[in-house]
């Protein structure tokens, strides 16, 4: 806890202990006061100097303390010259003993600090004090300067890192990461990043190359937070090294009434709290929570696969009043003419719709049709097969090039 000065007339936090510095005086004060005075953990030497500056130069006014908590005590210099004797002059107890450069701050605090005297002011003073003298006095104006801080750097690199782009990555990730350049802008210029908890089974080359996209990430996110702190510029951490705990971006379903029933109207948040996808847009189909795609119906009743930042990809085929499903790694997607196409599990359409007729995929393949008629029949695991009718049916691999392979009924 700062001690206290008087300024221009008005109470300022002093951002030093000068009697600490004077430790033979200070042990003396230490059994001069009630033992049994109230120390706590922003104060363990249970006491506080107050101090004014008297012919340019400081000097103690008096120490306070508590014996119950709200109730200050104040013991007046006249009661302490002889602790203080060697430092005694015809104005008080000088702090003679003293040099150094210390602030003093008042008004909101700016920027907080864990250690009190790492917190800054809106309004300081920088005193640059020799031996007890004020060598000089400077006064600044502290700010804050828009940008991302600590949380927002974790949401930005959460919501840009692609877990996809690494598939054995499978739960938390912990970096470690020092800035190495910052400009006074606010621009990382250059930063080291390195792993302390990964998740899944991953190989030292691809976690080296996620270190490095996360590196790249981190310098895409930009401006970040600062402050003009007593005229220099000065970013939001105290140091130059952060720990960033990345999580996969998913987004959960939220019911008005708090019941996720196929039908109900729906919200999507996502990881850190945000509504991606506002209540009214859809309903809910099969999907409360989306890591990468999801499928919900919109307004139309139209089964739609969006992704977990709320993008619609394609629209869903449906077995009857629902979605089609993954099968061989892909599921169906129709257009609004009702031809049919299909999707991986990414969302990525891979094969445009343009058949009439479409069935899933099993072994690589898949049989379709690109005009005429079909039989329709419902399977015992919900799915909706194709058979018969006349035309051929074509046989398509998974890109959609058609194979030497014709059949009059299907399979």
């Amino acid at each position: 806890m700062p001690d206290y000065i008087v300024l221009d007339g008005k109470g300022w936090k002093f951002m030093a202990k000068p009697v600490n510095l004077a430790p033979v005086c200070q042990e003396m004060l230490v059994q001069y006061l009630p033992e049994n005075r109230i120390v706590t953990s922003a104060n363990w030497d249970g006491y506080l100097c107050e101090w004014v500056i008297k012919n340019d130069s400081l000097y103690l006014h008096r120490v306070t303390f508590e014996m119950e908590i709200g109730a200050k005590i104040a013991v007046d210099t006249d009661s302490l010259y002889k602790i203080f004797r060697p430092y005694l002059t015809h104005d008080g107890i000088c702090a003679s003993w003293f040099s150094g450069e210390v602030r003093a701050g008042r008004g909101d605090m700016v920027r907080y600090s864990e250690y009190s005297f790492m917190s800054y002011y809106e309004t300081e003073y920088v005193l640059k004090i020799e031996n007890g003298g004020i060598a000089h006095m400077e006064l600044y104006h502290n700010r804050t300067i828009d940008g991302y801080d600590y949380d927002n750097i974790i949401k930005g690199v959460s919501k840009r890192f692609d877990y996809d782009d690494f598939p054995g990555l499978d739960g938390r990730l912990l970096v470690e990461c020092n800035v190495v350049g910052i400009t006074s802008g606010g621009i990382v210029t250059d930063i080291e990043c390195r792993p302390l908890r990964v998740d899944g089974k991953l190989p030292p080359n691809k976690i080296k190359e996620m270190m490095k996209k996360i590196e790249e990430t981190l310098k895409s996110i930009r401006p970040w937070k600062r402050y003009c702190l007593n005229g220099d510029t000065a970013w939001f951490l105290d140091g130059y090294r952060l720990v960033l705990p990345i999580v996969r971006n998913r987004l959960k379903a939220c019911a008005k009434n708090g019941k996720l029933n196929a039908g109900e109207d729906v919200c999507y948040i996502n990881t850190f709290g945000d509504t991606i996808v506002p209540f009214g847009r859809y309903k809910y189909c099969c999907h409360d929570t989306i890591e990468g795609i999801g499928f919900v119906y919109n307004n139309k009743g139209d089964i739609i696969c969006i992704d977990n930042s709320g993008n619609e990809l394609a629209k869903v085929f449906k077995c009857g009043n629902r979605p089609d499903m993954e099968q061989d790694g892909f599921f169906r997607i129709v257009d609004d003419n009702g031809l049919i196409g299909y999707a991986d599990m990414s969302g990525c359409i891979t094969i445009k719709p343009q058949f009439r007729y479409a069935n899933p995929f099993k072994n690589g393949r898949a049989w379709v049709k690109l005009s005429g008629n079909a039989f329709a029949t419902s399977a015992q695991n919900g799915m909706t097969y194709f058979s018969g009718g006349n035309n051929y049916w074509l046989c398509i691999d998974k890109s959609g090039a058609i194979l030497p392979f014709l059949s009059p009924i299907g399979y």
